[in-house]
C-alpha cells in the first residue's frame, strides 16, 4: 500500500502543476502532463491490487474530484481557444478582401510580342 500512497501524491502533484498550465494556456506542456498523469493513475489502480478498503476509495474520490475540476477548466480553456481562432478566421476573410483593391497591375504587359 505505501505504492499507493506515492501514486497518489504524485496524481495530485500532477493535477496542480495541469491547473497551472491551463491557467497559463500553455496547451503544449498541457498535453504532456495530462498523459503522465495517466500513466500515474494507471499505476495507482495496479499497485491496489486487489486490496480495496476505505482508503483507497477515499483516494478514488479526491482523484475523481481533481479529475472533475480539471475537466471543466479544459472545456473553458478548449471554449476560449476555439472562440479566438473563429475571431482570426473571420478578422483574416475580413482584410482578405482588400487583397484585390491592394494589389497593382502594371500598365504595360512584361512579355513582347513578336508579331507587332
Amino acid at each position: 500500500m505505501p505504492d499507493t500512497q506515492k501514486y497518489f501524491e504524485r496524481f495530485c502533484q500532477l493535477g496542480r502543476e495541469e491547473q497551472a498550465l491551463i491557467a497559463q494556456q500553455d496547451t503544449k506542456r498541457l498535453g504532456e502532463v495530462a498523459s503522465e498523469r495517466e500513466v500515474v493513475m494507471r499505476e495507482f489502480l495496479d499497485s491496489a491490487g486487489q486490496h480495496h478498503d476505505d482508503a483507497f476509495f477515499a483516494k478514488l474520490r479526491q482523484m475523481q474530484a481533481l479529475h472533475t475540476s480539471l475537466r471543466s477548466e479544459a472545456q473553458t480553456l478548449y471554449q476560449t481557444l476555439k472562440d479566438e481562432l473563429l475571431k482570426l478566421r473571420s478578422e483574416n476573410k475580413r482584410l482578405g478582401g482588400y487583397r484585390a483593391g491592394a494589389t497593382i497591375t502594371p500598365l504595360h504587359s512584361q512579355l513582347m510580342s513578336r508579331s507587332g
